[in-house]
């Protein structure tokens, strides 16, 4: 009786542990991207899912304490703590947010690790799941000054025209910035049809050249001939920008 007995507590507690599950906590997205500049930090909401089939658990876990499997440091992260807890079983979520400090200075890139969350404490065993996160870091400007044009040339300066007609204007020249400093540049010009706009298209070195297609007519009132106005203007990554203008004259008589 007494054998029979022990068999059967050794049968049942067997079969206790048999069913016997570990939670499981995962993060819902469990990759996430950001792209944060130098000196800025980001964050971005992540949802904690645990489940468990026991009748009582709680989980309290920590994310951002340590990185593995790649070049972002853990001290850009800011710990977070979550805390999972249910009285009837089953499947129970909670929120934190995943925020990221990128330190000035930092050099532009793109920057990776996996987050192993750390458990604090569980009233059984967890199975946590990893984080994949990626930080896009932009290069910072390199340009500490305003920049200038250099070398303006404008053809032809000076248009007979009778009657209304239609003129290339050539402009050429170089814009003059700090090594590694981006820049755009745009012109207007006046023109019997209309005000003529577009981009200079500055290659590599800082050149451009670019024709400008206007409409040019003499003025019969304008004894010393017509002119047209026309500016460049060239703006860096920063915002710093120079404007400088330029003429083109249509001359009221080529006689004596």
């Amino acid at each position: 009786m007494k054998k029979t007995l022990v068999l059967l507590m050794a049968m049942m507690f067997s079969g206790v542990a048999v069913g016997v599950q570990a939670a499981t906590v995962h993060f819902s997205p469990g990759a996430v991207a950001m792209t944060i500049e130098p000196g800025k930090a980001a964050a971005i909401n992540l949802s904690v899912n645990g489940n468990s089939n026991a009748r009582y658990y709680e989980i309290t876990l920590m994310v951002g304490t340590a990185v593995t499997q790649g070049n972002l440091p853990a001290s850009w992260l800011k710990p977070a703590v979550a805390n999972l807890f249910s009285m009837v079983g089953g499947s129970t979520t909670a929120a934190i947010n995943l925020e990221v400090d990128v330190p000035a200075g930092t050099l532009g890139g793109r920057y990776t690790a996996v987050i192993k969350p750390q458990l604090i404490r569980a009233s059984e065993d967890v199975s946590l799941s990893d984080i994949s996160v990626a930080v896009e870091v932009p290069s910072q400007a390199s340009c500490t000054g305003v920049p200038s044009l250099a070398n303006v040339k404008v053809g032809p300066s000076n248009i007979w025209a009778p009657t209304e007609k239609d003129v290339d204007i050539n402009v050429s020249g170089s814009v003059v910035v700090d090594t590694g400093c981006k820049v755009t540049g745009t012109y207007a010009m006046d023109s019997n049809g209309g005000p003529v706009s577009g981009n200079l298209n500055i290659d590599e070195t800082g050149n451009f050249a670019v024709k400008i297609p206007i409409k040019v007519a003499k003025d019969a009132k304008a004894k010393q001939g017509t002119v047209y106005n026309g500016m460049l203007t060239v703006v860096d990554e920063l915002g710093s920008k120079t404007t400088q203008e330029f003429f083109v004259q249509v001359d009221h008589d080529r006689g004596k």
